[in-house]
């Protein structure tokens, strides 16, 4: 059974390019059930969209309380049935609601 994944970005997105490459090849057995960006003008969104993944963008516009956004991002990626959290190239600090939503299933891929 594939492992379904969230992939939390906001740049390029090439650490999630390389997630949907290995996918395709079958090296790993994985499903990217959601894409989050917290900035709107990501190339990872342009690359997630591609891909035919859903996506959601929460910039610091949308929610200016970083715990509300959070709880937002965290609500979301449940409602996705998200088994694991993959931080590819996220360069904001993830807080409480997500690091306890996904206890000990948060995977940082870059220093962020």
């Amino acid at each position: 059974m594939p492992i379904k994944l969230g992939v939390l970005l906001s740049g390029s997105g090439t650490n999630l390019q390389a997630i949907i490459d290995d996918i395709d090849a079958g090296k790993l057995d994985a499903t990217i059930e959601l894409v989050v960006s917290s900035r709107p003008d990501a190339y990872g969104l342009k690359r997630a969209e591609a891909a035919g993944l859903q996506t959601l963008t929460l910039s610091k516009e949308t929610y200016e309380d970083p715990f509300v956004a959070d709880m937002v991002i965290a609500t979301e990626l449940k409602r996705y049935n998200v088994d694991y959290v993959v931080m590819a190239g996220y360069m904001r600090k993830v807080g409480v609601p997500i690091l306890n939503t996904f206890l000990n299933r948060v995977l940082n891929l870059h220093p962020a």
